[in-house]
This record gives structure tokens, C-alpha cells and sequence, in this order.
């Protein structure tokens, strides 16, 4: 059987923290109790087969875009200082079209194709389509 979950990303101390929940659908507007500080969601599916006694789980499939909170900012946009200097390099080098993301937890992250980048979290009410 194939099951649902959605993963929750925190700022962490030098990586990012991660918690997993088994969710009943792959709707972002259905997502109840969102931990304090996620800067980010994406959802994905385990594939469960029952043997026996044993339930064997497979690896991650199916994995959603990103949904960031905060906003999407051009690197033209940072101010060019010299504490800015790393954040525009990355920004223009390694974000789509030279866009990153200022996430609502103070944190950036690279903007990808994909992304869907949302200001709160009550934008999720407006994804009303399974990802």
C-alpha cells in the first residue's frame, strides 16, 4: 500500500531539521498543525508491503515541489554591502533566474523551478490540488 507524508523543514544549527508525519493526502490546504518555524514542506510517498509479521517500508518516491515560506527576492534586490556579498554571489549564481528566497524564519534558500513560494502559512489554503 502506498502511503502519504509531508516533510517539515526548520532552520537547524548548520543543517536543516527535519520532521516526517504520514499524512492522509498529498492536499497542502488539508495540512493541520504546521511545527513553529517551518521555513518549508514537500510531500512524498512510501511504497508498504506487509510480509508476514514484518511491514517492509521502501525508499522515498514520488516527491512534491517545495513549498517556501517568506519571498522570493532578485539578487539585484540585496543590498550590496560587503556582509551581502556571499548571499548575492549564491543568489545570482545558484538560483533560478537569479532569484532566492527570504524565508519567514530569517533564513534564505535558493529559489528552484519548481518552488511555490508562499507568504504564511494560510497560503496553503489556497493549494487546493494534491501535489
Amino acid at each position: 500500500m502506498l502511503k502519504h507524508y509531508v516533510e517539515f523543514l526548520t532552520p537547524g544549527v548548520f543543517f536543516p531539521e527535519e520532521e516526517n508525519r504520514e499524512v492522509k493526502d498529498r492536499v497542502p490546504a488539508n495540512l493541520k498543525r504546521i511545527p513553529k518555524y517551518t521555513y518549508a514542506i514537500c510531500f512524498y510517498d512510501v511504497e508498504r508491503i506487509k510480509k508476514g509479521e514484518e511491514v517492509l517500508s521502501g525508499r522515498a518516491k514520488n516527491k512534491s515541489c517545495r513549498i517556501i515560506f517568506g519571498e522570493k527576492v532578485h539578487w539585484t534586490k540585496v543590498a550590496d554591502t560587503n556582509e551581502n556579498r556571499i548571499l548575492r554571489s549564491n543568489l545570482e549564481f545558484n538560483g533560478y533566474r537569479g532569484y532566492g528566497i527570504k524565508c519567514i524564519t530569517g533564513n534564505w534558500q535558493s529559489f528552484l523551478k519548481d518552488d511555490i513560494v508562499l507568504s504564511k502559512y494560510t497560503g496553503l489554503k489556497t493549494l487546493v490540488g494534491a501535489l
